[in-house]
């Protein structure tokens, strides 16, 4: 589940919340440690996010899907690191 917190216009906050049963959550932990341990891709990341935000502004399906394929390849580089 995605909770967002905002006025009216840009959220705030957001949260992702799901069991660790659910099948996305080792995907989330593996991104989330790989890109603690890798602050470049994080940086990297982080900077992508943003010059998205500004591209796809309210279209968040677009902006998630433009996302896409970064976060797949830490992915991978994430599994391959176990």
């Amino acid at each position: 589940m995605l909770f967002r917190k905002g006025p009216p216009g840009p959220w705030t906050h957001h949260v992702h919340v799901m069991e660790p049963s659910s099948p996305r959550w080792e995907e989330f932990i593996l991104i989330r440690d790989y890109l603690r341990r890798h602050g470049e891709v994080a940086s990297a990341y982080g900077n992508l996010k943003k010059a998205l935000a500004v591209v796809f502004d309210v279209d968040i399906a677009g902006y998630r899907n433009a996302k896409g394929p970064f976060l797949r390849a830490v992915l991978a580089r994430a599994r391959a690191d176990r």
